[in-house]
């Protein structure tokens, strides 16, 4: 039996072609079932007829990629088998890694030794940032590990380079590593008496290097979505947000008094970012279509969930060019979120009881 898809030990998701072919084979049909993380049932089973000798399935990948969406799965070992005429064929086991995007020409188990699970190796944030980084270590890897700090220290006019060791790779088998980035942490693990204003870190784990570039600006809007590797990512943005509420409802009127029907009223958003450079730009309108999104907003409770209605992007990688990004959103809950502030020092005066 001869397939279309043959995997490596390690495969991105994004790998498993759009129409999976089955060939040489005899028969009238295919009992194909796939099996994720050696579990006891396929999470999905079918029967393929046979056309011209051949048998074959439309997006299988979109299968399994919900299917570990679903699951929050970054990784999953992975079998196809197959069964014609009672005789039985198996197409595996693999691990998978969840990859939306199309990794041209990219060597899956390479790129997971020098890459943490983001297409992003630069970020800038703002102070009190909090950001996760995720990356996969592979059986029989090592490496050097450290934390580079640029810090502005009161007592002197010049930046500081710091380097910090951190516990080295040497992994005897594979392991999913996850990394809580925050700054007060980061600051914790400074020599004592070393302290001043962060500029930026540099996190090294083996062949990964990672950036971010702390700014005094505050962002206006932080977006937490599931990324293009199915893992939590950040992004801090300044924006200008317009609160639109398009008024949809019908009234009848009968025996004097009006009532309202078909109500269709909801709070929708406007959103544009200040000016950004391509590759940014680029990044928000890949994060902006994620599956899962939570927008950390002053019109909204902390952490809410929105829905992304529209998006407008027309992006220039030219060196002058002003990049925004435009993209109309609104809470998945329907109710309206309001906060009532209490009114502090209502009382101004001393209390002086008279009659003591």
């Amino acid at each position: 039996m001869q397939y279309n898809y043959n995997p490596q030990g390690f495969s991105f998701t994004s790998s498993i072609p759009d129409i999976f072919k089955v060939s040489d084979f005899q028969g009238s049909s295919v009992y194909l079932a796939i099996y994720i993380n050696r579990s006891e049932e396929p999470v999905f089973s079918t029967t393929l007829y046979a056309y011209g000798g051949k048998a074959s399935i439309y997006d299988l990948r979109s299968i399994i990629e919900n299917y570990m969406e679903a699951k929050q799965l970054v990784h999953a070992t992975c079998s196809f088998r197959m069964q014609v005429d009672r005789i039985d064929y198996t197409l595996g086991e693999f691990t998978l890694v969840y990859c939306k995007l199309q990794m041209l020409r990219t060597n899956c188990e390479l790129f997971l030794q020098s890459h943490f699970l983001t297409t992003h190796a630069v970020r800038l944030v703002p102070h009190g940032f909090q950001l996760d980084l995720q990356y996969i270590v592979l059986p029989g890897e090592t490496g050097e590990c450290a934390t580079q700090y640029v810090i502005q220290r009161d007592d002197k006019d010049a930046p500081e380079t710091l380097t910090i060791s951190d516990t080295p790779i040497a992994a005897k088998q594979f392991d999913f590593c996850f990394e809580d980035i925050n700054e007060e942490e980061l600051l914790g693990y400074l020599p004592q008496g070393v302290s001043g204003k962060l500029l930026s870190v540099t996190l090294f784990r083996g062949k990964r290097t990672f950036m971010f570039f702390v700014t005094d600006e505050v962002p206006t809007l932080t977006l937490i979505f599931q990324n293009e590797f199915n893992v939590n990512d950040t992004l801090y943005l300044t924006a200008q947000t317009k609160r639109k509420v398009p008024f949809d409802r019908s009234f009848a009127v009968c025996c004097g008094q009006s009532s309202a029907y078909d109500d269709n009223t909801e709070i929708e958003y406007e959103s544009e970012t200040s000016s950004l450079s391509y590759p940014f730009a680029r990044h928000l309108t890949q994060a902006l279509q994620s599956h899962k999104l939570y927008l950390i907003s002053p019109e909204l409770p902390v952490g809410s969930s929105i829905l992304i209605t529209d998006i407008e992007s027309e992006l220039s990688d030219a060196i002058n060019a002003n990049n925004h990004v435009k993209f109309k959103w609104k809470p998945l809950r329907k109710q309206v979120p309001f906060t009532v502030f209490r009114l502090h020092n209502i009382f101004n005066q001393v209390y002086n009881n008279t009659f003591d």
